[in-house]
This record gives C-alpha cells, structure tokens and sequence, in this order.
C-alpha cells in the first residue's frame, strides 16, 4: 500500500493502487494495512473514486486468493498476482464440491468471495456450509480472514 501524503500541510492524502505485493502480507500486517485505509479513508480531505475502490476490491480478492487457494477459482491471467481485473479471478463453477476438502474458516470466506461475484449462488453455497447468517460467518473466521472479508465489503462496488 501507498498513501502519498502532501507536504503542503493540508493533510491531502489519497490512497495509491494495492498492488499483488498485498499477498504476502502475514497475519498480523493485515491489521497495518487495515488501519491505515482507515485513517486515509477518514481524513478531511479523502477523495475515493471507483477506479480506486475497484483497485482496492482486486487486492483484498487477490489476498483471498492466496489465503482460501487457488484451486477454487477459475485463474484467467497467467497468474493471479498479474491478473488486473476480477473478471480474471472468478470463483470455480465447481466451488461447491472443490471446498469440501477446506476447513471452516476457509469455506466461510469462499462463500463471502462467491456472494460478492453471484449472491444467490453464494447464499446457496453457506446455507449448505453451515454458515446461514453473518454472525455465524463473524465468528467462523479469524482475525486475518475477517479483515480481508472487511476489506471486501469495503470496497465492493458491484461485480
């Protein structure tokens, strides 16, 4: 993440492109990350536009990504730290008989990723998983996978 801070002391900030660099984040620099979107956010002069919130979604995806497994989603780019559009990172048509195999936390997360790309489907998906409301997913995920959920609704703006 990049904040470009203005040194005009009018505390101008605006927050760069996540890049696929946010995969590697561990556990507990989601937290950084996390507070330092919300400080920017929060400012007096934040200006967010939808090509930044789509750039924003696609990290915090990519992170997803990295922490559910690749196995569970169509892969269009040629990998997925290269891929720069969602479109290239579409959960797998065969998601549900793939995730038996994840843990719970993992399936929690799956189905939040597949609601953001069909809500439907994903609705289906954590009724089946055992996941029937958002409490239940709040307390199936821990701290690292409830920020990148957090990160998701943040940023979604539509599919």
């Amino acid at each position: 993440m990049y904040l470009d801070i203005s040194n005009d002391g009018k505390c101008q900030c605006s927050l760069m492109a996540l890049t696929g660099e946010v995969s590697k984040l561990s556990a507990p620099d989601i937290g950084s990350l996390t507070n330092s979107i919300d400080t920017v956010m929060h400012g007096e002069n934040w200006r967010y536009d939808l090509t930044s919130r789509d750039k924003q979604f696609l990290a915090f995806w990519k992170l997803g990504i990295s922490a559910t497994g690749a196995e569970y989603f169509q892969i269009l780019a040629p990998s997925v730290d290269l891929a720069d559009d969602k479109y290239q990172l579409r959960p797998s048509d065969d998601l549900e008989k793939l995730s038996v195999r994840a843990n719970r936390g993992q399936r929690a997360l799956l189905g939040i990723m597949l609601s953001f790309y069909h809500s439907e489907r994903g609705q289906r998906y954590l009724k089946k998983m055992r996941h029937p409301n958002i409490c239940d997913l709040s307390w199936s995920l821990d701290s690292f996978h409830r920020e990148i959920a957090m990160g998701l609704f943040r940023n979604y703006a539509g599919w």
